[in-house]
């Protein structure tokens, strides 16, 4: 009889432990699932309970939920605890990624000896992020002595693993000649399947080798071609943003614009070849690159401008902004009014600038809107009439924003004009700017 109760009791004992195990998986699944329909709020909760009950998995996917503050609050201190439970129990991934707290001193006090110890726990798995994560500290000496050939070696693993980062770096070294002799052929070859994936700190630097003939042969148009594509990959602003703008330009005139044509197509070409079968449905890679394109050929005509970086030229600013005005870009359309307004390297034009003014002023630019309210208010272009210019002065304050200047401005002109004008003359200007509003659906502005 006692025989037979103990055996009740172990497997009640079995079962509950399977009961324990069995239901873990199956949350953390769900969990997975709901992570990648977006549905934050139930994948967090599944992660959280698969994770209580100690699925290594859900331990590292909740970690990165915490992190990157996904359906919660961002909180490191949470992710670092949650990546440390999976790293102690041996998963990799979440090793590198406590590694990578460490490093950055997010959610634990900076700790590059920490992260280093890691970083080496991590990469007897041979993951290729936890191996770039150690070439980086012997590249930077962050917890170990600076040690260009162990970085080459650690690179070059996770570089043959196809990690795009690892492989730009391996690349860079090469160029440099930093632990590797330098070789400008290697370093091509490295930067070249970074850009593919898309790396866009190795198309500016793939861009730069053509454009200085090493170890590819000297091409302009293909160095455009990468450096455009690094500017339509990189963030906005970005250093590698800021570094293409500047390369893209320096490139440009020393090419005709045929040849600038045939290297926008090539990058055109390539982007859509490259993303189109990771875009859905409903979006449009090529208006996605197209915009990206645009806005780069605008910053290039800021720069030309400005004097920013180059001699200042408004007639090279006018070929870029008059490129992307006629491709619709409302910021570049915005600067063609300014420059026929003030006859900055073409002849004064109040009526083209108005032509330009309106164009970017339908797209809810709100420096567009502003300068089109003060031609009407001036009557310069365009017949004078102070309830126009309130209109335009009104949709500037209310698409502005952020734009805390042009708003500025434009609550400005607007109190002035309004001390020209009856109360039923400003009723009826606020009622054309709600109705241009509810036709637009207040569009976002692209001032820049």
């Amino acid at each position: 009889m006692k025989r037979a109760i103990l055996g009740m009791c172990l497997l009640a004992v079995c079962a509950s432990a399977f009961a324990a195990t069995a239901p873990a998986g199956a949350l953390r699944r769900n969990a997975a699932a709901a992570y990648k329909a977006g549905n934050y709020a139930v994948a967090l909760t599944d992660f959280k309970q698969a994770a209580v009950q100690g699925d290594t998995r859900a331990q590292f996917d909740l970690g990165g939920m915490y992190r990157e503050g996904k359906g919660v609050p961002q909180n490191y201190v949470k992710a670092a605890k949650w990546y440390r439970l999976a790293a102690l129990r041996g998963y990799a991934l979440a090793q590198s990624n406590l590694g990578e707290m460490y490093r950055e001193g997010k959610g634990v006090p900076r700790d590059y000896a920490e992260a280093v110890k890691w970083f080496r726990l991590a990469v007897r798995q041979r993951g290729a992020v936890a191996q770039y994560n150690l070439a980086i500290m012997y590249d930077r000496g962050l917890g170990v002595t600076q040690d260009y050939p162990k970085a080459a070696k650690w690179y070059r693993l996770s570089a043959k693993q196809g990690y795009a980062w690892a492989q730009n770096n391996l690349g860079a070294l090469y160029r440099d000649g930093l632990g590797v002799p330098r070789n400008c052929i290697k370093a091509a070859k490295w930067f070249r399947l970074a850009a593919q994936q898309g790396n866009a700190w190795a198309q500016n630097s793939l861009g730069a080798l053509y454009a200085n003939g090493e170890g590819v042969p000297q091409d302009n148009v293909k160095a455009y071609k990468w450096i455009e594509l690094a500017a339509a990959e990189s963030k906005q602003g970005g250093t590698t943003n800021k570094l293409a703008t500047k390369s893209i330009v320096d490139i440009a005139s020393r090419m005709t614009p045929a040849q600038i044509a045939e290297a926008s197509q090539e990058a055109a070409a390539w982007w859509h070849a490259q993303r189109g079968s990771a875009h859905s449905s409903q979006t449009s890679p090529r208006r996605e690159y197209d915009y990206s394109r645009l806005m780069s050929e605008t910053n290039n005509g800021d720069a030309y401008f400005l004097g920013q970086g180059v001699t200042q030229d408004y007639a090279k600013a006018f070929q870029y902004y008059r490129h992307a005005a006629s491709h619709g870009f409302a910021s570049a359309q915005n600067k063609l009014g300014l420059m026929y307004q003030h006859a900055l390297s073409v002849p004064q034009s109040y009526a083209k600038a108005a032509k330009w003014y309106l164009l970017a002023a339908e797209q809810g630019d709100s420096s567009a809107e502003n300068n089109l309210g003060l031609l009407y208010e001036r009557g310069q272009g365009v017949p004078k009439g102070t309830v126009n210019a309130y209109e335009w002065f009104d949709l500037s304050a209310i698409n502005a924003r952020s734009e805390q200047i042009i708003q500025s401005l434009a609550k400005q002109h607007m109190q002035e004009v309004a001390s020209h004008m009856t109360a039923a003359q400003i009723a009826r200007a606020q009622a054309r700017a709600l109705t241009w509003l509810e036709r637009h659906s207040r569009p976002q502005s692209s001032s820049h």
